[in-house]
């Protein structure tokens, strides 16, 4: 169960976690590891969408945040293409990492 692999996770002091907001559990044990999420999903969370045209998503982020090599990524809308096929969630979470990457 992946809910059970997440709960027996070591997560490291200070990293960075991306996370779907409804997923309830993880932001749980990441609030209460005082660890740094980077929230995808909602309209008031850090990388959102706009919009979604057949295969076009415009996503949001919302909020500062900084890549991994520490350079500022302001807020910005950009658009994504997809194949269609893909979640949202797992669209959003893309994006996160992708500009956390730099």
């Amino acid at each position: 169960d992946v809910t059970e692999n997440f709960c027996e996770m070591q997560i490291e002091k200070g990293a960075v976690c991306l996370v779907e907001s409804g997923n309830k559990t993880a932001m749980q044990i990441l609030a209460d590891n005082k660890n740094t999420a980077i929230v995808c999903g909602g309209p008031q969370d850090t990388v959102s969408f706009s919009s979604i045209h057949e295969k076009r998503i415009s996503i949001c982020l919302q909020r500062n945040i900084k890549s991994i090599s520490g350079k500022r990524i302001e807020p910005c809308e950009y658009i994504c293409n997809t194949n269609g096929d893909e979640s949202i969630g797992t669209v959003l979470l893309a994006a996160a990492l992708n500009m956390v990457l730099g």
